[in-house]
């Protein structure tokens, strides 16, 4: 029997998270959830499930920020560190809904050689479908404008791009957030390669066997350079766990397994 466990970031309506919950136990499943720190719902819901510990640690976590990666990292250290010793593990939203059953889900792992499953593309290029084939990610620094809008400025590069970032900063941000962006623009170092990895960009969810994942966390903390890069780019969340596996990690498919549907 596989032992399964899934991580979890919640950030409202714990009483949908349970029943999600409730929804993928079973024999060897676990579950260590993240509740965002800005979430002030009675948390009875979770804690009544035995099969439930929570984050040893929360966050305010915020979209497109280095913050969806701590609190990532900080549960993928509890989790492997848990007394119930996993072999496998989900990375899910406290949105996402199975389709398929406990049962159904071990024994697809299982025949499936434990592979992890995590959406890639290299940056930049086409496939990733990002603006600039994801470049801005990796060569601009992030200006935070609002609570879900973040401007790319490069230091000294002249060119559309640039101008229609400095113009959204102008228009959608504040005078600190238009102030930050001049002074990357005019006096920023330009920003370093990725710790000589190959960067990929894709999905932020993920699953991953122990070995795997005992090979991310170890990198991750032995580089501590490597979240300094991730704490000036723009949503961070969606490059470095996807940068990783797939230059540490084999037996990596390019296969979210996961239904994503943005429209509405």
């Amino acid at each position: 029997m596989i032992r399964i466990c899934y991580i979890m970031l919640a950030h409202s309506n714990l009483n949908n998270v349970a029943q999600i919950i409730k929804l993928l136990s079973g024999d060897g499943v676990g579950f260590i959830v993240h509740i965002d720190k800005k979430c002030v719902e009675n948390t009875h819901p979770l804690c009544s499930i035995p099969e439930v510990e929570l984050s040893n640690d929360r966050y305010d976590v915020k979209w497109g920020d280095v913050s969806m990666v701590d609190a990532v990292v900080s549960l993928i250290r509890q989790a492997l560190s848990d007394k119930r010793r996993f072999d496998y593990f989900i990375f899910l939203s406290g949105q996402c809904v199975p389709v398929k059953p406990a049962a159904y889900i071990q024994e697809y792992l299982k025949s499936h050689g434990m592979a992890n499953f995590i959406s890639a593309s290299p940056i930049p290029s086409v496939e990733c479908g990002w603006l600039e084939g994801g470049r801005r990610r990796l060569e601009c620094y992030a200006v935070r404008l609002s609570e879900r809008d973040i401007a790319t400025i490069e230091p000294r590069r002249l060119d559309f791009g640039n101008f229609r970032q400095l113009c959204k900063t102008a228009t959608r941000g504040n005078i600190s957030a238009l102030l930050h962006a001049l002074n990357i623009f005019l006096f920023a170092p330009k920003r370093k390669p990725l710790n000589n990895l190959r960067p990929f960009g894709g999905e932020f969810w993920w699953r991953m066997n122990r070995a795997s994942l005992e090979t991310v966390l170890s990198y991750y903390d032995a580089n501590p350079e490597i979240r300094q890069q991730m704490k000036v780019t723009s949503n961070p969340d969606e490059i470095i766990f996807n940068t990783l596996a797939f230059n540490l990690c084999g037996n990596t498919a390019n296969n979210l397994l996961t239904f994503v549907n943005w429209g509405g």
